[in-house]
């Protein structure tokens, strides 16, 4: 019995050494966990800065939805949705506000589409079970218009799916009137909406993307009682429909900006291959330090990843925020893009608000993150 007892201490210490060592062999010579560390930033001065805005704007922090007037923000109002929205994190879809920004529209899992007030107070929930709405499909969650009076929020749905970008989907329009708090079926198209699509002003046309024969995405215009074709162009190519980009009606996600002000004017940016990296604001004029800073690095796959997660410009472009996660800070920046002062906020913030082609921008810009380093460097 004692031996039995022994062999199985002996076999168990075995098992636990090999277990030991493999774990030891696996993190230190495949995974490199010791050759992995964190993002970090350096001189990290917050002080208080006084970001003042003359449009409502709507955050995202903690699972929660809140709705800022007009005035000092501070991102110390009282939340007004207080149920997760589940695809903000990953910032691919975005919340949809209306151009008086009274109303806010998002997706959940392009099952439902919710629509609610600046105050929380539910106006609809747009539900595949809808009557008005008879199929039991998807909606493209990722893009969703309003018109310019604010009364309809428009949206599309698979009626027909097959896999991605097949010839054989389709997609049927409909407007959720927030007057009288009915949907309504408005066309449906003999092909995918694919991602973009935009209302005319008169809300008579539609304007969308879909796959032509050659595996493109091309922008289609089509009468929207009739389904009648108008015309076909890329993005940059409106003149060949001989009518004025003043016709359209365009909402723009934040997150179409991809760190640059509304106006292109200016772009928030990592600097890496520097003598000083970290965080700099470019503009037409300077290229300015904000904070230093150096990437994490994931031993395994061998990527460098960023100390930043994400940030957007506030309306009219004087004050940006910008979402961290680093080694020793983790939290929310607001900037002020004249001084370049920056205040800390213990908490992860997300902005949203109506950006919309009457704004006084142009928004026609081709450029990107590298091309405006590049050009700003020569």
């Amino acid at each position: 019995m004692k031996k039995s007892i022994q062999l199985v201490i002996i076999v168990s210490a075995m098992l636990i050494g090999i277990v030991a060592f493999a774990s030891w062999w696996l993190n230190k010579y495949f995974f490199r966990t010791g050759d992995n560390y964190q993002p970090e930033l350096f001189d990290f001065n917050p002080e208080k800065v006084d970001c003042s805005l003359d449009k409502p704007i709507y955050y995202y922090s903690n699972d929660s939805l809140y709705y800022q007037d007009k005035g000092r923000v501070d991102f110390k109002n009282k939340a007004i949705w207080t149920k997760p929205i589940n695809t903000v994190n990953s910032r691919e879809q975005d919340i949809f506000i209306s151009p008086n920004s009274e109303f806010v529209a998002f997706s959940e899992n392009n099952k439902r589409i919710i629509v609610i007030d600046k105050s929380g107070s539910l106006k609809h929930i747009i539900e595949t079970t809808d009557k008005t709405i008879p199929i039991d499909a998807t909606f493209w969650g990722k893009e969703l218009q309003w018109n310019e009076n604010s009364t309809k929020l428009y949206f599309t749905q698979y009626r027909k799916w097959e896999e991605f970008l097949s010839k054989n989907n389709r997609s049927t329009l409909y407007a959720y009137s927030v007057t009288d708090n009915k949907i309504s079926k408005i066309i449906d198209l003999q092909e995918e909406c694919c991602e973009d699509f935009f209302i005319s002003r008169d809300e008579k046309s539609l304007i969308y993307r879909f796959v032509d024969n050659k595996g493109n995405m091309p922008f289609k215009k089509i009468d929207m009682s009739s389904g009648k074709f108008k015309g076909q162009f890329e993005w940059d190519r409106w003149n060949k429909l001989r009518e004025s980009r003043d016709s359209i009606f365009i909402n723009y996600s934040v997150s179409h900006f991809h760190n640059f002000s509304q106006d292109y004017k200016h772009l928030i940016s990592e600097v890496v291959n520097n003598k000083i990296p970290g965080l700099y604001s470019y503009s037409d004029t300077s290229i300015n330090l904000i904070i230093k800073g150096k990437y994490g690095y994931w031993a395994f796959k061998g990527n460098h990843y960023s100390y930043r997660t994400g940030g957007e410009f506030l309306p009219w472009n004087k004050f940006y925020v910008c979402r961290i996660n680093s080694k020793n800070i983790k939290g929310t920046l607001i900037i002020d893009i004249s001084s370049l002062k920056y205040e800390f906020i213990d908490k992860t913030i997300y902005c949203y608000f109506s950006i919309t082609n009457n704004e006084p921008f142009d928004f026609d810009t081709d450029i990107n993150e590298t091309t405006f380093q590049n050009t700003k460097n020569n």
